[in-house]
């Protein structure tokens, strides 16, 4: 019976010890795990726009030249009766 408790304490120390080290490591190395994640998420962003969507970032703001040369329409009146 005493060797079988030797070994589930030995299992149990072992895996601690894993998850201790594997946090610890994870923990030193979180810069590098973020700037990856970023990297891969603006990889994948750009990929899913359509082509040609982020040439300039003020190509979507009209210029003078590209705003509407007609004149802005009235709004319609909508009739309103105090009870």
């Amino acid at each position: 019976m005493q060797p079988l408790i030797n070994v589930l304490a030995l299992s149990s120390f072992l895996v601690s010890f894993a998850v201790v080290g594997s946090g610890y490591y994870i923990y030193k190395q979180q810069d590098f795990f973020i700037e990856e994640l970023k990297k891969h998420v603006l990889q994948g962003s750009t990929e899913a726009l359509p082509e040609g969507f982020i040439e300039s970032p003020t190509g979507l703001i009209p210029t003078p030249l590209q705003a509407p040369t007609e004149a802005p329409q009235a709004l319609p009146v909508v009739p309103f009766s105090p009870h």
